[in-house]
């Protein structure tokens, strides 16, 4: 092997007879070490074939490179990329089904609440109407007479006689309401008797303005004197989508040492 040396800054050369200078191997080369060193082409990096027949091209394999021809290597490519779109495919497909499955659990559960507030509204008695007698208008002769006091109920100042005329509104509690009963609150401070008397009156006023009465409720029909109510079944339903109610009440009497007054009135119920 023949010797090298190294000239020293001190100007002492050494030298290494039997050393050889390391080798170091660059982009696709590879050192294959060993008692005599082999510098070879790396045929992981550059390929090493035949030689390919014209419009062949190279290709690498999972053992090394080949020569194949360009239509085999666009299919080579386009199964590939078949393979890819197929598996992305399959994601999708996946996604879909569980989008599709959740969509179906929340329109049964919509399915859900929407029979549970429908069976709410058609035939739950807790959505009845109530209106105090302070909040219905008193009729002009009423308030021209000024026989009314208001204190949490309406009934005649002291010592005064005649009527008092109120008209409450109906509204309904929700779209598709339905009632079967209302009642009146009041006190009739003779009972059955002739010197005082409350009355309501549930009225229809119709599109074309003809007004029609549904039912009558007379405190004279009970006895009770102190305060009390009367309630009564409705002979019809109530149309409220398609016309106006209201309920006019009276208070009459001829007495002004009689009580009388009106505490207000509930449409509603089973």
């Amino acid at each position: 092997m023949r010797a090298w040396c190294l000239m020293l800054i001190s100007g002492v050369a050494a030298c290494h007879g039997g050393r050889a200078p390391p080798i170091e191997a660059g982009d696709g080369v590879k050192v294959v070490p060993g008692d005599r060193p082999v510098v070879a082409v790396d045929p992981n990096t550059v390929p090493l074939v035949p030689s390919c027949k014209t419009g062949e091209i190279i290709r690498r394999t999972s053992s090394g490179w080949e020569c194949a021809h360009e239509a085999e290597v666009a299919e080579s490519v386009l199964n590939a990329r078949l393979n890819r779109l197929s598996s992305q495919l399959e994601t999708l497909e996946h996604l879909v089904a569980d989008n599709n499955t959740q969509a179906r659990d929340l329109a049964a559960q919509i399915d859900t609440l929407r029979a549970s507030f429908q069976s709410k509204v058609n035939g739950d008695a807790a959505w009845p109407f109530a209106i105090g007698a302070v909040a219905c208008a008193p009729s002009q002769d009423t308030v021209l007479a000024r026989t009314m006091t208001i204190d949490g109920q309406v009934r005649f100042r002291d010592g005064q006689a005649g009527q008092i005329v109120l008209y409450c509104p109906v509204i309904a509690t929700n779209p598709t309401q339905t009632w079967a009963t209302w009642t009146l609150r009041y006190q009739d401070g003779d009972g059955r008797g002739a010197l005082a008397q409350v009355t309501a009156q549930l009225l229809r006023l119709a599109p074309d303005g003809m007004l029609t009465p549904i039912a009558l409720i007379d405190s004279n029909a009970k006895a009770e004197t102190a305060n009390t109510e009367i309630g009564q079944t409705l002979p019809r339903t109530l149309d409220l989508g398609s016309a106006f109610f209201y309920v006019e009440i009276k208070l009459i009497r001829s007495s002004a040492d009689v009580p009388l007054k009106v505490s207000g009135i509930i449409v509603g119920g089973g």
